[in-house]
């Protein structure tokens, strides 16, 4: 097999932003490697050979989980892989139709606007931390129902779904969530943030099922990050009267589920390093109302 593409590839990985497509690539050549799936490897090899490379702008792109937006043949379904990468999830993820797409995109730039006006130091770190958004929605016959998603592997995106984030408030909150998904993957290296085994179950504060105490710890550090920004969006005068009473019932139930979250990891996980850094101070600034 020809691995010129993916030396192609890495002599022109750009200094600066990178899209999120060269992580899908890199992550689904290597599973394909690993589970000798030559024809998975090829397809993967031959997206890697882009003459425009893998730059990424200084805007956010809207994309959704099909091979002509994201322009590689198999990437809809490599994304979509990644997002979900949990086989008893039970979450199948669909693509947006162009006009939902368009529709969906509006109402994403409406709430980062709202979260510039109202914590501009939350847009300007998804600003820097976020350069894809995929809006998708949840594929039929798919067993749970989804809010939104991200993956170290795919550095750089966050997944929502565009049928459950129908305003501002909401899908300010989304973005946000998913965002400090991202943070903290990028704080501790794309590894755990606690030293427990995966076969540790409890319950979680956003999860009808018992989940290991990495995703418990994510999950608690997320919800303080949601708690900061509808904070700041009542906060701001720039709701409406339906906003503001959706953003407050909102945010009475982030800071219920974040106590539950912070007393599962208080009585069971040992956290690592960055996961004590992060986790601390979300526990600090959520102290107010624990």
């Amino acid at each position: 097999m020809d691995a010129g593409p993916l030396h192609r590839a890495a002599v022109a990985v750009p200094d600066g932003r990178v899209s999120p497509l060269l992580f899908a690539l890199h992550t689904g050549l290597i599973e394909a490697i690993f589970d000798e799936d030559a024809d998975a490897a090829g397809l993967f090899l031959a997206g890697l050979d882009r003459p425009d490379g893998f730059a990424a702008g200084d805007g956010i792109d809207f994309v959704t989980t099909d091979d002509a937006v994201l322009g590689v043949t198999g990437a809809g379904r490599l994304y979509a892989g990644l997002a979900i990468d949990d086989a008893e999830a039970g979450v199948a993820l669909a693509p947006l139709a162009p006009d939902e797409l368009a529709a969906a995109s509006a109402r994403v730039g409406a709430a980062l606007d709202l979260i510039a006006d109202a914590a501009p130091e939350l847009a300007a770190e998804i600003a820097a931390i976020v350069r894809q958004i995929v809006l998708v929605g949840a594929a039929p016959g798919s067993e749970r129902d989804f809010g939104g998603a991200s993956s170290f592997h795919l550095w750089g995106a966050v997944f929502l779904n565009a049928h459950r984030h129908h305003g501002r408030v909401a899908m300010a909150e989304g973005l946000v969530h998913e965002a400090a998904h991202l943070l903290l993957f990028g704080e501790a290296g794309g590894e755990q943030v606690v030293e427990n085994d995966d076969d540790e179950r409890y319950v979680s504060p956003l999860r009808d099922d018992p989940r290991p105490l990495d995703g418990i710890a994510h999950a608690t550090f997320v919800l303080a990050r949601m708690a900061y920004c509808t904070e700041r969006m009542l906060a701001s005068g720039k709701l409406t009267p339906a906003e503001t009473a959706e953003a407050a019932a909102s945010l009475g139930h982030v800071r219920s589920d974040y106590r539950d979250g912070a007393g599962v990891i208080e009585r069971h996980a040992r956290l690592t390093a960055a996961g004590d850094r992060m986790l601390g101070a979300a526990a600090t600034y959520m102290s107010r109302w624990t």
